[in-house]
């Protein structure tokens, strides 16, 4: 097997981990605490999610380093980890079903490989240099790629918006002057 295919393994076993934490608390009472400002919300989940992806790397990938949300940059190593272990944590704490789990890995600004799990829906989005993009869904898998519309007016637009101060107003600004110019705008 090639490097970045041990990574993508690495990757995927590190957000499974976590994945396990988020099914096995979601809807569970949570200790919440703000981090950077009023809407940048932690939990105790946050943390164990984590700590279950760097239990992963330190066994399987211990000389690399690590930049973590909750805890971090960790190591020196010539590849660098990237994770988010509960990506949409303000919806984990209301229970809306939109979250996931963030892991990557690069080698400098290239990146090698890396994995969204979606807990919720049982969905693992893949990515690994040179090799491509997939979705698997239990046993199925699905290639993934990139469409080009006809024309702008026959895009369907996902986004959301950003916590930082004005970040809000920037971001309305935005979507005021391009939702006429697509066939519709998402935020889940």
């Amino acid at each position: 097997m090639s490097e970045v295919g041990e990574l993508l393994d690495v990757a995927r076993r590190a957000a499974e981990a976590a994945g396990a934490v988020l099914s096995a608390h979601r809807g569970a009472h949570l200790e919440v605490e703000t981090k950077r400002g009023a809407l940048d919300l932690v939990t105790d989940v946050d943390r164990r999610a984590e700590q279950a992806v760097l239990d992963v790397l330190s066994r399987e990938v211990p000389g690399d380093a690590v930049l973590a949300e909750e805890s971090g940059a960790a190591g020196s190593g010539e590849r660098t980890w990237i994770i988010d272990p509960l990506d949409g944590t303000t919806n984990f704490i209301h229970d809306l079903p939109h979250f996931a789990v963030s892991v990557a890995v690069y080698r400098g600004d290239v990146g090698l490989a890396g994995v969204i799990l979606d807990p919720v829906r049982g969905e693992t989005f893949l990515g690994a240099a040179g090799e491509g993009a997939w979705i698997e869904r239990g046993a199925a898998r699905r290639a993934l790629r990139v469409r080009s519309p006809a024309d702008l007016g026959h895009a369907l637009l996902a986004t959301g918006f950003a916590y930082r101060e004005l970040g809000e107003a920037v971001n309305v600004r935005e979507f005021v002057a391009v939702l006429p110019r697509v066939r519709g705008i998402r935020r889940c």
